[in-house]
Order: structure tokens, then C-alpha cells, then sequence
């Protein structure tokens, strides 16, 4: 039903489907159902043991996923200004200019770990306000990962200090330690038996206008 409901739609001219295969296919209606359902609706909603299978914590399946989720969502807005004759706005920055600036910034960022759990706020002027421990950590890497994915890495060896004994938070600062962002874990994370803490954290921008593509899994 569904492969006949697509051939008539691109027989009859409202949806180029060529527009929406990276190849070219003598069925192309049988292809797009193929990729959609068959390959990832089914393996992420109906996965059978001895059947293909997508898991959200595979890195290419990831991909798998949200290719098929591009193809769809183009597939919905064609066919939108097909009948309604509405188009989306597509106008934006590109993403080389916004992300640019993010790492540019982030190059010259701090990153510190602490045991104060006060609630991140952008006006705080300092990364500790109630008064807890800090521990500055070394940024060691900061790359483009996406083109709207700025990936800065850093790490810390067992604070001297021993009044660390918790982790609450981990707080990018400008160089003059004014707070920029902030990654607070569920409930403290002991830092007992650690002898390199390291840290991961992704800074991801978009368009005002850009379709959502990335979803919590």
C-alpha cells in the first residue's frame, strides 16, 4: 500500500522522489519504503531475534537512523508545498561561521571541576558561588566533531587537594573564570580511587529556524 501510495505520488509529479534517494533505482517508490520501514522502523520498533537490529548506543546505527529521519522529513515537506503550496523557512547562518566562533571561544575557555551543586545561572559571575572547592582541569583538545558540534576535551589528575572528594559539576569559564556552560551529573559523582578524571562535552548549535534532527535516546 505504502509503495503504491509513493509511485502514484511521483508518477503524478507532486514529489520527485529521485530528490529524496542518493541513487538512482528502477522501483524508486519500493526503494524509499525499503529504506524506511523495512531497514529502520521495523529494526527499531519490531526487532526480532535473527532480525537486523538498530540500537540507539551504535554510533552507526545513530547515523542509519538519522539518515532515514532526513529523508522522511524531506519526503513530509515536499509533499506539504505539494498540495498546500507552503514552504518552510530554510534561511539561516551557516553553520562554518556560528560553530567557528564557538571553538574560537572555547579555545580560550577554562574548564573546572567542583563539588558546589548550585544550580547553573548565566548571570553568576563566578563558577563556585556557594563557596565550594574548585579544581581547574586541563582542556587537551577541542575539534569540530559535526559541522554543528564543537567536542572539548580536558582532564585532571587526583586534586592535591584532597576536600575534592565529589564531583557536582563542570564549568567552562572565559580565561577571567566569568561562567559560560555548565554539565551537572544526577547526584554527586565520588571521586574516591581516580587517578585521571576526564570529561567530554559537546557544544551543539542550529539554526533558529533548522529542522530538529537529534533526539534524547
Amino acid at each position: 500500500m505504502a509503495s503504491d501510495t509513493l509511485k502514484e505520488v511521483h508518477s503524478s509529479g507532486l514529489v520527485d522522489l529521485n530528490n529524496l534517494l542518493q541513487s538512482s533505482s528502477a522501483n524508486l517508490a519500493r526503494r524509499l519504503v525499503k529504506q524506511l520501514w523495512t531497514r529502520v522502523r521495523t529494526a527499531l520498533f519490531h526487532a526480532k531475534k535473527g532480525a537486523p537490529v538498530l540500537s540507539p548506543m551504535n554510533a552507526a546505527d545513530r547515523s542509519t537512523v538519522l539518515e532515514a529521519l532526513r529523508t522522511l522529513r524531506n519526503l513530509y515537506l515536499a509533499l506539504v508545498q505539494a498540495h498546500l503550496g507552503s514552504r518552510r523557512s530554510s534561511s539561516g547562518v551557516f553553520a562554518g561561521f556560528i560553530m567557528g566562533n564557538v571553538k574560537a571561544m572555547l579555545e580560550q575557555a577554562k574548564c573546572y571541576a567542583t563539588d558546589d551543586a548550585t544550580p547553573f545561572d548565566h548571570d553568576q559571575t563566578i563558577p563556585n558561588p556557594a563557596g565550594g572547592h574548585l579544581a581547574e582541569m586541563v582542556v587537551t583538545e577541542i575539534t569540530r566533531t559535526e559541522p554543528w558540534i564543537v567536542e572539548l576535551r580536558a582532564n585532571a589528575e587526583t586534586p592535591e587537594n584532597d576536600s575534592l572528594a565529589s564531583l557536582a559539576s563542570i564549568i567552562l569559564t572565559t580565561n577571567d573564570d566569568k561562567p559560560l556552560q555548565a554539565i551537572m551529573p544526577d547526584g554527586r559523582l565520588l571521586l574516591d580511587g581516580i587517578d585521571v578524571f576526564e570529561t567530554r562535552i559537546r557544544t551543539r548549535g542550529s539554526n533558529h529556524a533548522q529542522l530538529k534532527e537529534r533526539f534524547a535516546s
